[in-house]
């Protein structure tokens, strides 16, 4: 009789341990999932941000250079684009 009662024990820890396992594995997974989440999306953005802000850059420019008012300083001080990129958008215009 003790020994069906240890059996029984067992396994009872068994399907306990199982099931907390599973339970801890699925808290963990959803809170690492949503810490990954927020990390992509936040580089993402900051990645996307970027590149707007420097084609709106490079646009502006493009317009300026259009306009022949400025000077390539005053282009790059308007722009925050450095001389070489203005060169650049200056040889893709010709």
């Amino acid at each position: 009789m003790c020994r069906i009662m240890e059996e029984m024990l067992e396994e009872n820890a068994r399907e306990v341990a199982e099931q907390v396992t599973k339970q801890v594995t699925k808290q963990v997974t959803k809170q690492v999932t949503k810490q990954v989440t927020k990390q992509v999306t936040k580089q993402v953005t900051e990645e996307v941000t970027k590149k707007v802000n420097e084609e709106n850059a490079r646009d502006t420019a493009r317009k300026l250079l259009g306009l022949g008012v400025l000077s390539d300083e005053q282009i790059c001080k308007v722009t925050g684009l450095s001389p070489d990129r203005l060169k650049e958008l200056k040889a893709q215009l010709h």
